[in-house]
């Protein structure tokens, strides 16, 4: 009804409600009226008054309460006329509205409570007293009736003003009404049950006392009679009438207002537990009914929304987890296939090295039966040397073999009957003296009944044959091996079991897992002590499987290591053959390894004929290598030796090599580190240092480099070319020494260089100002012919002037006496060094040139692969080697194909903007490297976090000739090729120069490259193909 009412009236609503409820008002306030009469025994004019001025005032209150709710709801009536009109709300109005509306009907009770009783009781108990000559007791019997009538009225408005606004507060949130109840203050009901409940007992208190009153005056007066007991009677039952009827209507609203909402709240809740999130409870007041429901609402919604995030997250975790399982089956079959290629690769080569190792192993052994009885102790101990290690690589490659046999599934069983004690014990003795030469006691505990199997012989011997060795390689001199065997009972059947066991560092726990891998080894750092390929271990885990049996270890960190392997015993076949010893792996070959085959000791100090001769100090932990070396070098120089890096840097306190070559990987101290260390002192920072070993990466030679080291040898290497490189860096450091002896020469010749540069570059200047890029080609191409020819006269005939200073110094040494022939030498040596200086010159001079001819005549490169990554680390290694000052580099390389065609020339393009950024950046400055494929363009990023570039320099960049720099340190030629190179590529590049919000400077040049026109080809055909 209530809801009806609201849709019709709309913008009247407030002066509907208000009607509504005081028509209940005006009907209880009559109700008091005729309870009055009835109950007072007043004269009859005072009753004809009474009544005239009660409906009066009833009229009065009810025109002034009208206005009065008018005022309190300004802008609930705005809004309801808005509503009414069409108009939408805004946020703001909805929200006071919808305040107005809830605090309306406990305003509204305070003012009428203080304005009807203003206006109806009081007005009409003063004239009563003033116009009639009444007692007290009728007064304030009147007044009781009449307040307490009041009362009851105004608690029904204020009823039913909180019944009607709640249809208005749910439409004005319904429409955007927002509104906190949390700020609100609390509407108790337990204050509101007990005010309903006190007024009804207060009310029917005053009627009966105000009846039983009257009564009581009546008796005193004398006047009582049958017609007043029969009244009484009749004004009890009234009374009694009345208060129950009060009480139902109270109680029954009371009951209606809590069980509706509780009601409305239980639905909403079998809604919720029925799955559907998106219903929502009413809740338009502030009590405790209202506060559970919103709190209810809140959690529906939260709720609501953990199951949306719930659902999205479990599709996303589905995608992700199908995408990785797919991501995850590719890469495993990769992951497989380059396993095959790489057994098969294994395979193969050592097949094909076995040929050319049987072509040095037999001429070794020939040559060494030839010079056994010559007493030329030094060749029979370089061919021990050479035998000894042929052997070693003869061993990797059967174990190499062996395994790619095992990994292709292609390995066989021989089987015949084997004794593992014969095995053991002829492996014991055959590793006996080498293992006594460290110092170490080699012991056989072998089981007295051990039964004969049908086994593989040769693939026993080899497990045994690596347990063996690792045992004696890790165990540190005077310590003890134990090698046992046994045969234990197994429910399954007797078993076979072989230990070794030693007493060398051990194994920790976290290292276990690793020790049975192939191609692992439990220190891979560079400064390991033990060396080795790591397929020992592996490749007897899988012979022993191969034979049905199980291999595990025993170890403590500190105090040793257990290994063993178990095999199933099976009994002999009749036409079984007795295994001949192992010819598989002769004595020689067996442990190999561990033979000594040195020719010096460790701190080997050699001295040649010549006392003056450069010192070079050897710093390598594999003597054999040290004494090789030693061999290849002791004739020319002076050698001392140093076990590893560690005991280099003790050595340097008493020597000072002219110097160094150190291996990289070393126990203590590896080759990088003691290369460091040397350059970081003074009086060495200047000495050569050679890195040599075994890994020949390009990421090594760049690590080995940037740490300090002059030049980087690999192994294998030539005698001669080590002592040319030798040579090539004495020279050097010779030339070093006599370049601070001339350095006063050099600088006026600097000067002299710098001025003249500066001409160039302000004569250049002038002529790109005046001409043309089309005539500055034509006039470059020119210059560059005409200074090519004269500087070709030069270049050319500095060698052949160096020719002719050597055979006319030779010619004047054997001429001339030993006296003359010294100052002649010193003569020459000075005709060497100025014909050096031309000849420096006249290279710089033709680099320029070729410059220039790159700018004016730009030829076609030749078409070779490209790969931008290698060629990036090449020219940053370069550029960074110009300053002393440390440089971050930063690397953010995405995936760029290797590209075939004419790309050679971007090396320039790369060095000159790098050289650029690290001559602009000062110390501890940063360049970051970004590569990344955009579409069908390869992009690179070069930024720096130098000073930058002003924009109005930036437009003149590309412009042959222009620079900023001081005059003589560049031509300003190098950005304008590198435009040249790029667009011709079919590419461009861009530069970027700004200071960002932290204020930090910085340039960034932008290059970007076609991809090759063969390659989008090839993608095209195979996303055809997948199609």
């Amino acid at each position: 009804m209530i809801e009806w009412i609201y849709r019709k009236s709309q913008q009247h609503f407030i002066t509907a409600m208000m009607f509504g409820t005081r028509s209940f008002g005006v009907v209880g306030g009559c109700l008091v009226l005729v309870y009055v009469i009835m109950t007072t025994d007043m004269p009859g004019n005072v009753q004809h008054r009474f009544l005239e001025l009660g409906y009066s005032l009833i009229a009065v209150a009810v025109s002034v309460t009208v206005p009065l709710a008018w005022y309190n709801t300004p802008q609930l009536r705005r809004a309801l006329r808005m509503i009414h009109q069409g108009v939408p709300l805004s946020a703001e109005l909805s929200r006071q509205a919808t305040l107005e509306a809830i605090r309306f009907p406990i305003r509204q009770n305070i003012c009428e409570a203080i304005v009807v009783p203003c206006t109806t009781a009081v007005p009409m108990c003063l004239d009563l007293w003033l116009r009639f000559t009444i007692t007290g007791d009728l007064l304030l019997q009147i007044c009781l009736a009449t307040f307490l009538g009041v009362g009851l009225v105004l608690l029904i408005t204020f009823f039913g003003s909180e019944q009607w606004m709640s249809v208005a507060i749910a439409d004005l949130m319904r429409r955007g009404g927002a509104v906190d109840f949390d700020q609100l203050p609390p509407n108790h009901l337990k204050r509101r049950i007990m005010l309903c409940f006190s007024v009804i007992i207060m009310l029917t208190g005053v009627l009966v006392g105000a009846l039983v009153h009257q009564e009581a005056l009546d008796l005193t007066r004398g006047t009582a009679s049958s017609s007043s007991v029969q009244r009484i009677r009749e004004h009890a039952i009234l009374v009694t009438g009345v208060a129950i009827a009060l009480g139902c209507f109270y109680s029954h609203w009371l009951a209606q207002s809590i069980t509706g909402r509780m009601g409305r709240l239980i639905s909403i809740m079998q809604a919720v537990q029925a799955g559907d999130l998106t219903v929502r409870a009413r809740s338009t007041g502030n009590d405790e009914l209202d506060f559970l429901t919103r709190r209810f609402n809140d959690m529906i919604s939260e709720l609501n929304r953990q199951t949306t995030c719930a659902r999205e997250l479990n599709q996303t975790l589905e995608q992700k987890v199908e995408e990785r399982t797919f991501e995850l089956s590719q890469t495993l079959e990769q992951l497989q296939n380059l396993d095959r290629m790489k057994t098969e690769f294994f395979s193969n080569v050592s097949h094909e090295l076995r040929t050319p190792l049987t072509m040095i192993l037999s001429p070794i052994q020939q040559l060494q039966a030839h010079f056994a009885e010559q007493t030329d102790g030094r060749i029979g101990s370089l061919l021990n040397v050479a035998h000894i290690n042929s052997h070693r690589l003869l061993k990797q490659i059967n174990q190499l073999l062996d395994f790619s046999k095992l990994q292709a599934g292609k390995a066989q069983i021989n089987q015949s009957e084997v004794q593992l004690n014969a095995i053991a014990l002829r492996l014991v003795e055959a590793a006996g003296p080498l293992a006594e030469q460290r110092g170490i006691h080699l012991v056989a505990d072998l089981a007295e009944l051990m039964p004969v199997t049908c086994s593989d012989e040769d693939k026993l011997d080899v497990a045994i044959t690596n347990l063996v060795t690792n045992a004696i390689k890790f165990t540190p001199y005077g310590g003890h091996i134990a090698i046992r065997t046994e045969a234990l009972a197994h429910p399954e059947g007797t078993r076979l079991r072989f230990s070794v066991a030693d007493t060398g560092p051990g194994i920790a726990d976290q290292d276990m897992s690793k020790l049975f891998r192939r191609f692992v080894q439990l220190d891979g750092s560079l400064s390991r002590e033990y060396s080795g390929t790591g397929l020992g271990l592996a490749l007897v885990r899988e012979l022993v499987e191969l034979l049905g049996g199980t291999v595990g270890v025993i170890s403590q960190l500190g105090r040793g290591s257990t290994f063993w392997f178990e095999i199933p015993w099976r009994p002999t076949l009749t036409d079984s053959v007795v295994a001949e010893p192992s010819q598989s792996l002769t004595k020689e070959l067996a442990f190999s390894d561990l033979k000594d085959c040195r020719l010096h000791s460790e701190h080997y100090e050699s001295r040649p004929a010549n006392p003056y001769a450069p010192l070079i100090l050897i710093a390598d932990d594999n003597a054999e290598l040290r004494d090789l070396l030693v061999e290849l070098l002791r004739d020319e120089y002076r050698i001392v030796t140093a076990k590893d890096g560690l005991d280099a840097l003790s050595m340097l306190e008493r020597v000072t090599p002219d110097l160094f070559i150190s291996d990289i990987m070393m126990p203590h101290m590896d080759g990088q580190a003691f290369c460091r260390e040397v350059k970081r002192r003074s009086q060495t920072e200047a000495v050569p240092f050679i890195l040599l070993t075994a890994r020949s990466s390009t990421l090594m030679k760049i690590e080995g480099l940037d740490c300090g080291a002059d030049d980087y040898v690999c192994k294998p290497f030539e005698g001669d070319e080590l002592r040319a490189r030798i040579r090539a860096l004495l020279r050097l450091r010779r030339a070093h020494v006599q370049l601070d002896m001339r350095k006063s020469e050099l600088e006026q010749a600097n000067a002299e260089l710098g001025r003249a540069n500066e001409s160039l570059k302000q004569a250049q200047q002038q002529l790109v100002q005046t001409e043309k890029l089309s005539s500055l080609g034509q006039l470059v191409a020119g210059l560059a012919h005409e200074i090519n020819n004269s500087i070709n006269a030069v270049y050319n005939g500095v060698p052949a002037l160096k020719m002719r200073l050597l055979k006319l110094r030779n010619q004047v040494k054997a001429e001339a006496s030993s006296e003359a022939g010294g100052k002649l030498g010193e003569a020459f040596d000075k005709l060497d060094l100025l014909a050096g200086v031309i000849e420096s010159g006249a290279e710089r001079t033709a680099r320029i040139v070729s410059d220039m001819k790159t700018f004016a005549h730009p030829g076609r490169e030749r078409n070779e692969d490209f790969d931008f990554h290698r060629a990036l680390d090449l020219c940053l290694n370069l550029s960074t080697k110009q300053t002393a000052s440390p440089i971050q580099i930063k690397r953010n390389y995405g995936e760029l194909p290797v590209v075939h065609g004419p790309y050679g020339q971007l090396h320039q393009v790369f060095l000159n903007i790098l050289t650029n950024s690290v001559q602009a950046m000062g110390p501890g400055g940063a360049i970051t490297v970004s590569t990344n494929r955009v579409k069908h363009m390869l992009e690179v990023r070069l930024r720096d976090t130098g000073p930058g570039i002003p924009a109005a320099n930036i437009r003149k960049i590309f412009e042959p000739f222009y620079t900023t720099k001081a005059p003589g340190v560049g031509t300003g030629l190098g950005l304008s090729i590198s435009y040249s190179i790029v667009t011709k590529l079919g590419g461009s590049i861009e530069c970027v120069s700004e200071c960002d919000a932290e204020g930090e400077h910085g340039t960034e040049f932008i290059l970007q490259i076609p991809v090759p026109r063969y390659l989008l080809n090839a993608e095209s055909g195979v996303l055809a193909s997948a199609r």
